[in-house]
């Protein structure tokens, strides 16, 4: 089985955020958000000034 590929995040002034992503899934703006609050461990807040 492969690794699977990931999507690598970077907002001015902080660190790379690197999120798994997996084979047919499309990166909506529903699944970006909850990968940044499981994989990552952000907060709504800082999701936002992210996004």
């Amino acid at each position: 089985m492969g690794k699977g590929s990931h999507v690598w995040l970077r907002a001015e002034g902080r660190k790379s955020i690197c999120l798994p992503m997996h084979k047919g899934r499309e990166l909506s703006p529903r699944l970006l958000r909850k990968l940044l609050v499981e994989d990552a461990g952000l907060s709504d807040a800082e999701i936002d000034a992210l996004l």
